[in-house]
C-alpha cells in the first residue's frame, strides 16, 4: 500500500523518463546477454504484417495450419510449408489507470502491476517519497 498523493505523482513520473532511448539500452543489454526476445517479436510482427499485406485472412485461407512463415533459397520445397501466421500483438511499454479520486492525501490506495514494470516502479516510488524504502 502506498499514500494516495504519492500514487497521483507516480503516473506523471513515470511518463518522464526517455522511453525510447531506455528501451534500446535494455534491449541491448539483453542481446548481448543472450536474449533474442525482442529479435523475435520482429520477426513475429513482421510474419503479421505481411499476411495483412497480401489480405490472408486468419484461418480463412484454406486448409492451412497456424504456424511459423518461413521461406528459403533451397531447391525444392524445403520447410516451406504454408501456415497462417502466427498472430501478433505489440505488449505496451507501460500500462496504468488514473489515480483515485475523491481521497485525502495519507489515504493508503493499492497498488497493482505487472512483475516486468517492478524495478522502474520501485526506483519511481523510492524517487517520490522519502519515508519508506520500497524494494523487492
Amino acid at each position: 500500500m502506498i499514500a494516495n498523493s504519492c500514487s497521483r505523482r507516480l503516473q506523471p513520473a513515470a511518463t518522464l523518463v526517455d522511453e525510447a532511448k531506455r528501451r534500446r539500452e535494455l534491449d541491448e543489454e539483453r542481446y548481448a546477454r543472450g536474449d533474442v526476445d525482442m529479435e523475435y517479436r520482429e520477426w513475429l510482427e513482421e510474419m503479421d504484417r505481411r499476411a495483412s499485406l497480401y489480405g490472408v485472412e486468419r484461418r480463412d485461407d484454406g486448409n492451412v495450419t497456424l504456424g511459423y512463415v518461413t521461406s528459403d533459397s533451397c531447391p525444392g520445397v524445403g520447410d516451406d510449408i504454408p501456415h497462417t501466421p502466427l498472430p501478433f500483438f505489440p505488449t505496451p511499454d507501460y500500462t496504468g489507470s488514473d489515480a483515485p479520486t475523491g481521497l485525502t492525501d495519507d489515504t493508503l490506495v493499492d497498488l497493482v502491476f505487472d512483475n516486468f514494470t517492478q524495478d522502474d516502479l520501485l526506483t519511481a516510488l523510492n524517487a517520490l517519497q522519502g519515508e519508506r524504502k520500497y524494494w523487492n
